[in-house]
């Protein structure tokens, strides 16, 4: 009897154990369920959180952060190009910043005789204005250099043209100069490379072009000799913090009141046009002049252009033999791109200042990305 009991009690025992184990396993898996749960409704919090703020996100940057690397598609904003690789002479995308670098113009000669020139097919900006005896000279302006290219032939500078490459705070490279222009790099203090004082260094002369043009059209540089002696600073290579270039970019400008124009004619005077045809399998316009192709010496091919820009404005002869021209003010012109043309407006406030472009109902002009030409006449000319 006493033995039974015994063996009651000890079952009894092992049965309260057993159950006590059997409790405390319960609430540890139910305080681990509950927690599991609590996570899975934070994690779903956070995610909805996530989900909320990811459309204000997307409309503001379309690619995402972690592709951003990967694609080469720039930023755009109300349908322009912003990226800080930007060129902003062309709005191309670079793969490095440009925009606080001055950039480096050539008077570039345009004489019958002299053509075709060398080196122009790298230019972003190319200006045409007229000078002396109706003729015309070139003003190429380049964000970068290139090492490897020729440039030529140079010619003097016209204070004119100072006032185009002031438009960029470009350093300007020329040989010699008139009075006028001398006395205003004075006034101005700006910033050139005379090849005057550098021939033989900077610049050369071309054999080829010296016993088949003449030794007045043989003057040519190259970018690796400007290169080096920028590299050493021999002024400012830099934009200062308030300049920044105006000119504005898209991939498919809207022409404000355009119509379809595929050949254009600037006409500067009775005598001097230059023609181009707008290339429907390229999107841009090739140029001739003199009856021949504008080409560029270096490739034998035509230099293409994506903007063709006229101002037009008063031109005189001010001393019985140079011309001067009214670049500040207000003005009209034209503006073409992907084979349309319209009229447009510009302003310019200052000698140093840069021109200012709109339609006739005030919409800004957007280039569009790639070279741009821009042709100065005199109020009786334009475009036909």
């Amino acid at each position: 009897m006493k033995k039974n009991l015994k063996q009651l009690l000890v079952l009894m025992t092992v049965f309260a154990l057993a159950l006590t184990l059997f409790t405390g396993c319960k609430k540890e898996a139910a305080e681990e369920s509950s927690a599991i749960v609590i996570e899975a409704e934070e994690s779903t919090v956070v995610k909805k959180e996530e989900s909320s703020q990811a459309p204000q996100e997307s409309s503001q940057a379309p690619v995402q952060e972690s592709s951003k690397e990967e694609s080469s598609a720039p930023e755009k904003k109300d349908g322009l190009i912003n990226d800080p690789n930007m060129n902003p002479l062309t709005g191309e995308i670079l793969d490095h910043p440009v925009a606080d670098k001055r950039p480096v113009c050539f008077t570039i000669n345009n004489h019958p005789d002299a053509i075709p020139a060398v080196g122009i097919s790298h230019a972003d900006i190319i200006y045409e204005g007229i000078i002396e005896g109706g003729a015309t000279r070139m003003l190429a302006v380049f964000q970068e250099l290139p090492d490897d290219i020729v440039i030529g032939s140079i010619r003097s500078l016209r204070h004119n043209y100072i006032e185009f490459a002031a438009c960029y705070d470009a350093i300007i490279g020329h040989c010699g100069c008139s009075e006028r222009a001398s006395d205003m790099l004075s006034q101005y203090d700006y910033d050139d490379i005379d090849a005057i004082s550098y021939e033989g260094s900077l610049y050369y002369r071309d054999g080829w072009r010296d016993a088949n043009m003449g030794y007045v059209h043989s003057l040519v540089t190259t970018g690796e000799a400007i290169n080096e002696y920028l590299a050493d600073e021999p002024f400012r290579t830099k934009h200062n913090s308030d300049y920044k270039c105006n000119m504005s970019f898209s991939e498919n400008p809207v022409v404000s009141g355009g119509e379809l124009m595929t050949t254009v004619d600037v006409f500067f005077g009775e005598y001097r046009h230059t023609i181009f045809t707008f290339d429907a399998a390229t999107n841009d316009y090739t140029a001739e002049e003199y009856d021949e192709p504008y080409i560029d010496y270096e490739t034998s091919e035509p230099v293409r252009f994506k903007n063709l820009l006229v101002i037009k404005a008063d031109v005189w002869e001010f001393d019985g033999v140079h011309q001067d021209m009214a670049l500040t003010g207000e003005g009209e012109g034209y503006f073409c791109v992907n084979g349309v043309a319209a009229p447009i407006k510009w302003t310019r406030d200052s000698f140093l200042g840069q021109f200012t472009f709109t339609y006739a109902d005030g919409t800004p002009v957007v280039f569009g990305v790639g070279t741009t030409y821009i042709g100065v006449v005199n109020l009786d000319g334009g475009i036909s």
